[in-house]
């Protein structure tokens, strides 16, 4: 069986009501929400947030835990707190919009762009400000490159992150998930020949991970969580002014990276006791 934990969310606002409630039913994770004072009230299993937005309105949700079942939710008017058996009377209510389950690490957000009954586009996410040849200097020799990620699915897409001379197929060090096999890579090329290739099998890539991968003159090992899990003692690295550009793919090819982003991080080199407490 499988864990899957998800958040139900809503911008709502009081009218003649004041009290929102949220609930998973059939799993019993529940929550009040004071819309007049932009509170939580009650919960009942999982969590619950209230986030004040502007005009009066909030951003309230509840996240909570489903192993394998078919998910059943509801959004109400509550009469008070711990008290939602409103019947109504014709008139009386809340505001609400933009109603959105997602299951963590999977889904995109709800987005709104300004217009009702309208649909918007989620696009993909970049990389601004990261950097130039200059920021770069220091990393040429040797250096590190972190991110903390999951993959969205297991469907054996390539997703790469980058950092390299924007000509990917000559200059770069990456860290991606296999469209091949259940895999996480560590890949360093010099000059379009490769120097170093770790290839380490997990069960799950939707599982987040802390992964960093060192390059050095005779000296590649990738960890993740804490732990070694590859290593190559034979290889070249780049010139003075070659890596300019951290990305979220590699240019010359389609395997933009699709998944969830904690943080991403380009440092000096580090020693494999300080590899050992980055990516724990």
């Amino acid at each position: 069986m499988g864990t899957n934990t998800y958040t139900l969310s809503v911008y709502a606002k009081k009218s003649e009501r004041d009290w929102l409630y949220l609930e998973f039913f059939n799993i019993g994770i529940s929550s009040y929400f004071d819309l007049n004072n932009g509170i939580v009230g009650t919960i009942s299993g999982g969590t619950a947030t209230i986030k004040p937005l502007v005009n009066g309105w909030y951003k309230c949700s509840i996240t909570g835990t489903d192993i394998d079942n078919p998910l059943q939710y509801s959004i109400s008017v509550a009469i008070s707190n711990d008290n939602h058996s409103y019947q109504g009377d014709g008139t009386s209510g809340i505001y609400i919009f933009g109603a959105n389950l997602t299951e963590t690490y999977s889904s995109y957000p709800f987005i709104y762009n300004g217009t009702e009954g309208e649909e918007t586009t989620c696009l993909g996410d970049n990389i601004n400000g990261s950097g130039d040849v200059t920021g770069f200097t220091n990393l040429n020799t040797s250096g590190v490159l972190y991110a903390e990620i999951a993959a969205n699915d297991d469907e054996l897409s390539s997703s790469t992150i980058s950092l390299s001379d924007q000509n990917l197929l000559l200059n770069y060090v990456s860290i991606n998930y296999s469209n091949t096999g259940n895999y996480i890579q560590g890949r360093v090329y010099v000059g379009g020949g490769i120097q170093c290739l770790i290839t380490y099998p997990v069960s799950d890539m939707t599982i987040k991970r802390k992964i960093a991968l060192r390059w050095k003159y005779n000296d590649f090992k990738m960890y993740i969580n804490g732990y070694s899990v590859g290593y190559d003692l034979l290889g070249n690295t780049f010139s003075s002014n070659t890596l300019s550009s951290l990305q979220l793919n590699r240019a010359t090819i389609d395997d933009n990276f699709y998944g969830n982003i904690t943080e991403i991080g380009v440092y000096n080199v580090l020693t494999d006791e300080e590899m050992i407490e980055l990516t724990t």
